[in-house]
């Protein structure tokens, strides 16, 4: 992030919510790659007019002018352009579930203003599922180390079936599959070593229920995009 002066913020990160307010204006959440999540307030976003409208879309990867109020707790979007609105994400709705997830994960995880460690690899993500037509092993290795670094996932050892059923508070059933998912995905940092790998659908489903249990345990909260996906399975 660069700041021209004290109250015009330049800022570049992705949209990963937004909520209608008022008359066409819009809240937007997004992950910036210097400050972490972030909500910004774009006043008259929504209407037709608006030459930000489409580019505060979820999904998007933008760059964007913001004015600091002094009063304000949110920046307000002045201008904004999409720099990649990743077009084959947005087309295929499987990749769109799995964006989702991940959304809803951050969104759950980031502290406001707190810089995240792994904005690069974010992007990097999203670059793979713009790519390839497997986005779950992609969204599901990122996840992993993500919710690691929060110290709410269990890294991986002998006692992982253990360490699992205190992250969840329940007696879950880990697969061998789902094991070795979460092994690799501690030890590998270059997404480039999934680009040939398959990943089952059973330890899809393990992974999947394993990251919304423990998320239900410690947030009390449902990820909703867990419906979208079973919907495409």
């Amino acid at each position: 992030m660069h700041r021209k002066n004290k109250h015009i913020v330049s800022i570049e990160g992705i949209v990963i919510k937004q909520k209608s307010f008022g008359e066409g204006s819009r809240l937007i959440t997004l992950i910036e790659k210097e400050r972490g999540k972030m909500e910004l307030s774009a006043f008259g976003s929504s209407k037709e007019k608006s030459r930000r409208r489409d580019a505060l879309l979820s999904g998007n990867l933008i760059s964007a002018v913001c004015y600091q109020k002094p009063t304000a707790d949110t920046l307000s979007v002045r201008e904004a352009k999409t720099v990649c609105s990743y077009p084959n994400i947005k087309s295929d709705l499987s990749k769109i579930a799995f964006f989702y997830l991940i959304s809803e994960v951050l969104d759950i995880l980031l502290a406001k203003e707190a810089p995240f460690m792994r904005y690069p690899i974010f992007t990097t993500v999203l670059d793979k599922m713009e790519i390839f037509a497997r986005p779950a092993k992609y969204a599901l290795s990122f996840l992993i180390p993500v919710m690691q670094d929060e110290g709410i996932f269990p890294h991986y050892s002998p006692d992982l079936p253990l360490s699992i059923q205190r992250a969840t508070g329940e007696n879950f059933t880990i697969e061998t599959g789902c094991s070795r998912f979460i092994k690799v995905s501690q030890e590998k940092d270059n997404l480039d070593f999934w680009d040939s790998k398959e990943l089952t659908v059973s330890t899809m489903q393990n992974l999947i229920y394993l990251i919304s249990s423990i998320i239900k345990y410690n947030f009390d909260r449902d990820l909703n995009s867990i419906a979208l996906i079973k919907i495409r399975q």
